[in-house]
């Protein structure tokens, strides 16, 4: 039995030696590495109309997340004079399934830094760990603010609050918006 052993091992280690061979090596997994491609410039005859590789993009077409210039409104949250948005209900229609997304949204990326209530008591604010007092969106600094700047600092951030552009869409960013103003609306008319 060790003899079968002994003759297995060598047999393996002898094949692994990489010996120059005139025959292709075995290709158990292609994968795409052999992938029949256009070189750029290359003529082509696929297209009758031209024969070019490249092609152009079908009119009217916008790359992903490219054309905001289309609204600035709704996209930046400040209007063509640079002025910030008064109030969303102008450039969106608000509703309660809109507040109740707002809700939902700020829930999951605001109030681990805000609390639920948005006073600034989320988790980061209670931790040790971190060195961050939390801005409360119920400030009566906040009140002469428009639904433009909540936007705005959403979207960018504002001192040690990271921007969310990257991770909250235009409309949920409003929605936001909207689910703030309820908050602030509640604590001025005494709810809770």
């Amino acid at each position: 039995m060790i003899k079968v052993l002994y003759i297995f091992i060598s047999l393996f280690l002898f094949g692994c030696q990489g010996m120059p061979s005139k025959k292709p090596p075995i290709h158990l997994n292609p994968n795409m590495d052999d992938v029949e491609r256009y070189d750029a410039q290359e003529k082509q005859y696929f297209y009758e109309k031209d024969d070019r590789t490249k092609r152009n993009p079908i009119e009217g077409t916008i790359p992903y997340g490219f054309y905001k210039d289309d609204n600035p409104d709704f996209f930046i949250g400040k209007n063509e004079d640079g002025e910030y948005v008064k109030n969303v209900s102008e450039i969106l229609d608000v509703d309660e399934n809109f507040i109740k997304r707002g809700q939902d949204r700020f829930n999951i990326y605001c109030s681990v830094c805000h609390g639920y209530s948005g006073i600034g008591n989320g988790l980061v604010a209670q931790s040790d760990q971190y060195n961050v007092i939390v801005t409360s969106i119920l400030s009566e600094t906040l009140d002469d603010k428009s639904d433009g700047y909540f936007y705005d600092i959403i979207s960018n951030g504002k001192n040690n609050m990271k921007g969310y552009s990257g991770q909250i869409t235009e409309e949920d960013r409003w929605a936001i918006v909207t689910y703030i103003r309820a908050l602030r609306y509640m604590e001025d008319n005494g709810y809770e």
